[in-house]
């Protein structure tokens, strides 16, 4: 007896949070799920098993709307081509066996029996499913795939088995002595030879998990026997806290005059701009850019949402302020053209070195077992980029005493502990902390 069915999986996000609508197929006891390649926030729709349509539990924008209709032609065309499919197997008298929907619905009727396919076959699809699903760290999931291949062999079949202790650790080990070769800064012909450093080895386990527990999920018969020595291996995350402006740095880059300097003045003014909304990446704030060009809108009269690239985060109906709307007016309120990320950071360290950031900050560099391994002492016009807009964003914040929770909104963040590492103490209420202590000493002196 075959059952199709079609359910919102609130155990199953993808990498923006949302949760997928999955096909079920069950046939004699066998089963299989198909993705859709819908996801929805489960806080805004819902979805009825029995009509299978999404509904919204809340009133939409305009966007939703639009996303909501074209994800709903998705769903009803997937289950359109399974049950045709099914159709078909029985008007040719064929048996609707679990594993024959499977090869039709994906187009694999040559496709190998899963116990004769290895890691590196199974980690393509894994590649080829995300690809699908995710907007951004499909290049950092198929560099874990080339590093497998380098460290154990292109030609050679690694078999699940074979993902012991001992050959993960050789991976770590050939990862920590893996070297890059680059070209120097500013030079065509001279190359530097750098090792990869141990936040980068950290994610290639970390995309190596993910996989492995990818292949879990969706090995309905436990076919597959994987080792459990991925979960125990010894590969540890630590980064340095990111680096911003202070107060008085962010106003002495906005008053900064560049009326002479009209590149310079525009790249500072879409930093600042970025800095007033809540520091976005530089890649989303390219695409607030065009996006408002394209659509031939002036934020005078018109609020500003946008999508995170990273994570899909929407950030909805921004009313810029008046660093905001002071830089717009600039532009005739049209959002000014961003340089490219590499434009962009040369042209901020040229106004560092302008505004004589001599400051030297502190950078430390850890191995992949988290052990720090040396602290480097650079001047802040060395580094200032455009990774430095979120964490000055969320240092103002603190500073004008805004909310954590309304600062977390502005920035994009989702959980605590990653806003925190954004978050600075303020000097004064350091300050304020050491004068306590000096009340004891005080104390103590009157008494003796």
């Amino acid at each position: 007896m075959a059952k199709l069915s079609c359910s919102l999986r609130k155990d199953w996000t993808d990498k923006q949070g949302l949760n997928g609508i999955f096909l079920t197929y069950i046939h004699c006891g066998e089963r299989r799920r198909f993705y859709t390649e819908v996801s929805v926030n489960p806080e805004k729709f819902s979805f009825d098993a029995k009509t299978n349509l999404i509904i919204p539990t809340d009133k939409m924008t305009k966007e939703e709307k639009s996303l909501l209709e074209k994800n709903q032609r998705s769903l009803t065309k997937c289950l359109s081509k399974l049950q045709d499919i099914i159709t078909l197997l029985k008007l040719q008298n064929i048996e609707p066996t679990a594993k024959k929907i499977e090869q039709l619905y994906l187009g694999e009727t040559s496709r190998k029996e899963d116990k004769e396919r290895g890691v590196y076959e199974w980690y393509q699809e894994f590649i080829d499913t995300k690809s699908k699903t995710v907007n951004a760290g499909l290049k950092s999931y198929k560099s874990t795939l080339e590093h497998l291949k380098e460290c154990f062999g292109n030609n050679a079949k690694l078999e699940f088995s074979d993902l012991t202790l001992a050959k993960l650790e050789q991976f770590r080990e050939y990862l920590s002595n893996r070297k890059i070769i680059t070209k120097a800064k500013g030079s065509k012909e001279k190359e530097v030879v750098k090792k990869l450093k141990g936040p980068t080895i950290h994610k290639q386990f970390k995309n190596l998990r993910i996989f492995l527990n990818w292949i879990k999920w969706n090995d309905d018969d436990d076919k597959i026997k994987i080792p459990s020595a991925y979960r125990k291996i010894g590969v540890k995350a630590r980064y340095g806290d990111p680096i911003g402006l202070t107060y008085e740095q962010f106003i002495q880059l906005y008053q900064k005059d560049l009326s002479n300097r009209k590149e310079l003045e525009r790249t500072r003014d879409v930093f600042v701009f970025g800095v007033s909304i809540g520091g976005p990446r530089h890649g989303d704030l390219q695409k607030i850019g065009k996006g408002l060009r394209e659509d031939q809108r002036k934020l005078s009269t018109s609020k500003l949402t946008y999508f995170e690239n990273k994570t899909g985060k929407a950030h909805l109906d921004i009313v810029p302020n008046k660093i905001g709307v002071e830089i717009l007016k600039k532009y005739n309120y049209c959002f000014p053209h961003v340089p490219s990320n590499f434009r962009m950071n040369e042209n901020l360290k040229t106004i560092a070195t302008l505004l004589n950031w001599n400051e030297l900050k502190e950078i430390p560099n850890y191995n992949s077992s988290g052990s720090l391994l040396e602290v480097k002492k650079v001047p802040l016009k060395d580094i200032f980029s455009t990774k430095f807009m979120r964490k000055t964003a969320i240092s103002i914040d603190a500073k004008l005493g805004i909310a954590p929770q309304v600062s977390m909104k502005r920035s994009g963040h989702s959980t605590w502990n990653s806003y925190k590492r954004y978050l600075d103490v303020d000097k004064k209420v350091l300050e304020d902390a050491n004068s306590k202590w000096d009340e004891i000493y005080s104390d103590s002196l009157v008494k003796t």
